[in-house]
């Protein structure tokens, strides 16, 4: 039988060609494969754009944390700016009003310091004047008690009355008068040694040393002087010891 297929089919092929359609042959295992591997290009596409968009979405929020950063540093760079030239203000009025402040001290000093050379120069004039005028003050004593005693003489027996008081415990009294007063004073011894005991001895003498108002007497102790001048330059003294006491206290 297959001899005669196989002539019959030859015969046939022989005769005439015969056109047989192509039947399209799908894979079932092929197909799912295909459809698989579509479906995770499909899938990997999807992941890749979700990335994508997440890795944008990240970018942009990278983009404005630094651009948020970068105002907040723009707002502290000002701020601490700010802060800065408040400080510095501040030190600057700090240094200012110590700087006024040591200047107004510096001018108080100053100040007192011209005050108290103008109260020494004050003092030390005034000084000056005292003794000036305590030297004009016995001078015009002087004047004043020799014309006293040119118009009323016997206060010249006055002034050795005084001494002999001084001296009466002394056996022997000596007194020394000017020439031009000694016949006077002489005169007057009598009344004189009535201010002494009879066991004492009273001597006149004449020193032409003397100023005409001036006396002294001489004893056993020693010599006490009487004279105008003697006394006023005591006088002169303890008043010059005695302001310069006062300027002291």
């Amino acid at each position: 039988m297959s001899k005669l297929i196989k002539s019959r089919f030859s015969s046939q092929q022989t005769k005439s060609a015969a056109i047989v359609p192509i039947m399209k042959m799908e894979d079932p295992l092929f197909t799912s494969e295909v459809m698989e591997e579509t479906e995770q290009i499909k899938h990997a596409k999807r992941e890749s754009e979700q990335i994508i968009r997440s890795a944008k979405a990240e970018e942009e929020s990278i983009f404005q944390s630094i651009e948020m950063a970068k105002q907040n540093w723009e707002l502290e760079k000002m701020t601490l700016e700010e802060q800065a030239r408040e400080s510095g203000y501040q030190e600057g009025l700090t240094y200012g009003r110590q700087d006024g402040y040591q200047q107004f001290s510096q001018a108080i000093y100053q100040a007192n310091q011209l005050v108290e050379l103008s109260r020494a120069d004050y003092l030390e004039k005034v000084e000056s004047a005292e003794e000036t005028v305590v030297a004009l003050a016995v001078k015009m004593a002087e004047k004043i008690i020799a014309s006293s005693l040119n118009e009323k003489p016997d206060q010249m027996n006055e002034i050795v009355k005084q001494l002999l008081k001084e001296v009466k415990d002394y056996d022997e009294i000596k007194i020394f008068v000017h020439p031009d007063r000694y016949e006077y004073v002489r005169s007057q011894k009598d009344e004189l040694k009535q201010l002494l005991t009879n066991e004492q001895e009273l001597f006149l003498y004449m020193d032409e040393g003397l100023s005409p108002f001036d006396c002294f007497v001489e004893t056993s102790f020693g010599r006490i002087d009487a004279s105008v001048d003697t006394q006023l330059k005591q006088l002169e003294k303890q008043l010059l010891e005695r302001l310069g006491e006062a300027e002291s206290s």
